[in-house]
């Protein structure tokens, strides 16, 4: 018999152990280290879910339904993963299930639930489809350290701004918090290299801030101007070392703001080891290129975006 509950802290190792099963050979993206789930977990325990047979955890679903689309409420699949002896036997499709129906319940507010899966992953995408889910084609973008370096500080070439202060760490978000409510009028939603999502204050102070304090980034100029976040404890199978930028904010018509962070980011990504980077894209590759960055210099991995519409 298949039980579906809460997780509780004592499950975090099978859970661990399940998706470093399930993810750590996905070219687009890996498995996160152990703390991530800590943390996530501590900040989160209530969107943990598990699927058990005689006790033994075989499957698991992680939510986050802290995050804004252009202010609209949503929630994020961010994990879903069987054990592979358990795979092909429904288990994903009632984690899908009670994910959504929870998710209902518990988060009336949300009104989109979204997830990322790969290209190849047809066993999600039946469920994900057979759920209400509707899909659409982004990428994940791989640059190798010293290429970014290059297309950022091309990029920016002499321009600079004087007025501009970049703070970073614990400055960087006691300002973004000061200034969140002006954060959504930021997100160019789907151009550019700005990530979907914005996440809760919550999330930014208990979550993000608590994994990676010295990745955060803002530019103020007499008010703020843009808002960056990096992680760098992400290992690629291919890779190695990989930093990822988890969001990428500017005014309007300021992209150059996106590199100016950028630009402000690279010596705390070399101090980390850091051999790659990486950042989503939400529409074509030739943004890319527009930007400066030419096609040869980069690795893009297509990816599924998958969104479905709870109410509103």
């Amino acid at each position: 018999m298949i039980v579906v509950e809460r997780a509780s802290a004592e499950d975090l190792r099978a859970i661990y152990s399940i998706g470093k099963e399930s993810f750590n050979n996905d070219t687009c993206s890996q498995w996160p280290p152990y703390l991530f789930l800590e943390v996530a977990f501590a900040s989160m325990p209530d969107n943990f879910i598990v699927a058990k047979h005689d006790d033994e955890i075989i499957g698991f679903v992680i939510l986050n339904p802290n995050y804004e689309i252009n202010g609209r409420r949503v929630c994020e699949l961010s994990w879903i993963a069987v054990r592979e002896k358990y795979r092909g036997k429904g288990i994903g499709s009632i984690l899908t299930k009670e994910a959504l129906n929870y998710v209902s319940v518990k988060y009336p507010e949300v009104e989109l639930i979204v997830a990322y899966t790969r290209i190849d992953n047809i066993p999600i995408h039946r469920i994900l489809r057979k759920n209400g889910f509707e899909a659409s084609k982004k990428y994940f973008i791989y640059l190798d350290i010293e290429i970014f370096s290059q297309w950022v500080r091309r990029v920016l070439g002499a321009q600079k701004d004087e007025k501009a202060v970049i703070l970073s760490g614990k400055e960087a978000l006691d300002k973004l918090l000061e200034w969140y409510d002006v954060l959504p009028r930021m997100i160019e939603f789907p151009e550019g290299l700005n990530t979907f999502t914005l996440s809760s204050k919550q999330m930014l102070k208990k979550f993000w801030f608590k994994l990676e304090p010295d990745g955060f980034y803002v530019i103020m100029d007499n008010k703020l101007e843009g808002f960056g976040m990096i992680q760098t404890f992400w290992q690629h199978l291919y890779y190695g070392r990989n930093a990822w930028i988890l969001s990428l904010l500017a005014s309007p018509n300021r992209k150059i703001v996106w590199f100016q962070i950028l630009n402000a980011s690279l010596n705390y990504m070399l101090s980390r080891g850091i051999k790659t980077v990486s950042f989503t894209i939400h529409n074509s590759l030739e943004s890319l290129t527009e930007l400066g960055l030419k096609q040869k210099e980069f690795h893009a991995f297509p990816v599924l975006f998958w969104c479905k519409r709870l109410r509103g």
